[in-house]
């Protein structure tokens, strides 16, 4: 079937036609018939509409949004969307700088080399760690390095603690006295008259020192010791001497261990073990009459 075009109305007409229907039907409204066209159509003139094919794009996206919202994560879990090369279903995690750390078989690889990074770090801000098993002597052949408030000062037993200061060396330090019958020293830097006589207080950081001689007056010199360090202190039940302002019990056997009590002349105790180098390992009514054990040196006790 092909279409034909009027040569006097100019529409288009199928040419089944044997003559055209619109002439035909202008012809019959004139004379007050009603049209007898059976088919055929004016063709529009106009060019073609973009309405259809938008609103087709428009209905294929919709489609495609529902068929997401409703069927979306069963369709990703199925291609595997979301998982990393390595099978993890667990997504990365973005570190502070900038690596991504993921868990899973990975974890221990990241892991170690997160230590490194750690290890690195703090090795870089210096060395924060207090000394190990650092005792007066060793720390006093240390150089001299860092400063101290006070280098030189007296006072007398009973008078109010002085706190010294330090400056200098990594920031962390550690304090020790040369003789706690005389005077002690804490972590924080305070020093405690004990009995009369002169002795040296150093703070250190492990690679510096810094002293300050202490002079001590009044109160009692410190008697000889009961026990030189040559064993002779029995086991058992002793009695605290040589403190009349008290004395330090250590944790450890040694002035560079902290110290967990104070004692003072009279106190009972019981001598459990010679710890060596003068020290021995013993037993006291610690907070709440608690039986603690602790560490003190020979010069201090006496059996009764």
């Amino acid at each position: 079937m092909a279409m034909k075009k009027c040569p006097v109305c100019g529409e288009k007409y199928s040419d089944t036609y044997r003559a055209c229907p619109f002439c035909e039907e202008e012809k019959n409204f004139r004379r007050g018939k009603p049209p007898r066209r059976k088919g055929g159509s004016r063709v529009s003139q106009s060019g073609p509409s973009l309405l259809s094919p938008v609103l087709v794009i428009a209905i294929l996206l919709m489609a495609a949004l529902l068929v997401y919202l409703l069927f979306g994560k069963a369709i990703g879990e199925k291609l595997g969307w979301g998982k990393d090369p390595a099978g993890s279903d667990t997504p990365g995690i973005v570190t502070s700088s900038g690596g991504s750390v993921s868990s899973g078989a990975g974890s221990s690889g990241a892991s170690s080399s997160g230590a490194a990074s750690s290890g690195a770090a703090s090795g870089s801000e210096g060395n924060t760690s207090e000394p190990a098993d650092l005792t007066y002597e060793a720390a006093a052949a240390l150089p001299d390095g860092l400063t101290l408030s006070k280098t030189d000062y007296s006072t007398n037993v009973g008078d109010p603690d002085v706190t010294l200061s330090v400056s200098g060396g990594s920031g962390n330090y550690i304090w020790l006295s040369q003789d706690d019958a005389i005077a002690t020293v804490d972590e924080n830097g305070k020093v405690k008259a004990v009995a009369n006589g002169t002795v040296n207080v150093l703070a250190t950081d492990g690679t510096h020192k810094a002293l300050c001689i202490v002079r001590v007056k009044g109160g009692s010199t410190p008697e000889t010791p009961t026990d030189p360090g040559t064993g002779t202190l029995k086991l058992g039940a002793a009695l605290v001497v040589n403190a009349p302002a008290g004395v330090n019990v250590r944790s450890g056997p040694g002035t560079e261990n902290p110290a967990i009590a104070s004692l003072v002349n009279g106190n009972n105790v019981t001598v459990k073990a010679d710890a060596g180098n003068g020290w021995y390992e013993i037993g006291f009514a610690g907070n709440g009459g608690v039986e603690t054990t602790g560490y003190m040196k020979g010069d201090y006790l006496k059996n009764p």
